[in-house]
């Protein structure tokens, strides 16, 4: 099953809106999160508790930046640090729909 969730994350320039799209298979975890106009892709692993490591770039309007980010994630919410090379960002978001 695919989770859908309504998501933003904090930036330097403000709150920015988004949708994270996850499958959770398994030990391992992928999807997509679309933010600041892009749909970018991510993958990793998650426990039985939900804790989880992923990896991932995004696309500003300046640069891309490759990132690893740890958190959480289950049946209702993700929430994820997004540790890049030059900043840290904090990614929420609430489960929108069955997909």
């Amino acid at each position: 099953m695919e989770l859908v969730y309504k998501a933003y994350m904090n930036t330097p320039i403000g709150k920015k809106n988004g949708v994270v799209r996850a499958k959770v298979d398994g030990g391992t975890i992928d999807g997509t999160i679309e933010i600041l106009g892009r749909k970018q892709s991510f993958k990793g692993t998650v426990d039985a508790d939900g804790a989880c490591r992923i990896e991932g770039e995004i696309t500003t309007l300046l640069r891309t930046f490759s990132y690893t980010a740890k958190g959480n994630v289950d049946e209702g919410s993700i929430r994820l640090r997004l540790d890049g090379d030059r900043n840290s960002y904090e990614l929420i978001g609430k489960r929108e729909k069955d997909v």
